[in-house]
């Protein structure tokens, strides 16, 4: 398999394991204190100050933005980028990551899927932290929450898939 194929398809993991990350984070809290109400424009609630982690997991969430340190030639095309979001394609682009209060997590492929053999989604059990700074996802690992609010959520992911022995920290943000 060419590199430029391998690093595609280990990219589209990543990016699911960012995603499914991002649902188990959600997922974890207990239902205490969940509110119908939208709030507006609110503060960012960091892992230092979790009480309503939980609640404003809940939703669906897509990625809106995408950085990686070191940078990395994201998209096999000889130029490493430390921003990674606009070289992710489409189909990596529009998948949703949806927080359920039973504390599973779905993440759907969107109207594009990557590889037509991928199911359209796969739901997933989520937990956080004690301490609601780490969001795992069952069978998927553990993604950092950096910060949430009703409408942003900011997570890092710590990655070594890609054969070349160095550990990459991508930072997702996703917006409800």
């Amino acid at each position: 398999m060419p590199v430029a194929d391998y690093k595609k398809i280990t990219m589209n993991k990543y990016f699911l394991l960012i995603l499914f990350a991002a649902v188990l984070f959600t997922s974890c809290q207990k239902e205490a204190g969940f509110s119908e109400e939208a709030d507006e424009e609110e503060e960012p609630i960091t892992p230092s100050n979790p009480a309503n982690t939980a609640e404003l997991l809940i939703g669906t969430w897509k990625m809106s933005a995408n950085t990686v340190n070191p940078q990395i030639d994201y998209n096999g095309d000889g130029t490493k980028e430390a921003d990674v979001f606009p070289v992710m394609s489409a189909c990596e682009k529009d998948n949703t990551l949806m927080f359920n209060t039973d504390m599973k997590a779905t993440e759907d492929e969107g109207p594009t899927k990557c590889d037509v053999d991928d199911p359209q989604s796969v739901t997933r059990t989520w937990s956080l932290s004690v301490d609601n700074k780490i969001l795992s996802l069952e069978g998927d690992g553990t993604r950092e929450i950096v910060s949430i609010s009703a409408t942003k959520l900011v997570m890092k992911i710590k990655f070594s898939g890609y054969g070349d022995g160095v550990e990459y920290t991508f930072t997702a943000t996703f917006a409800k």
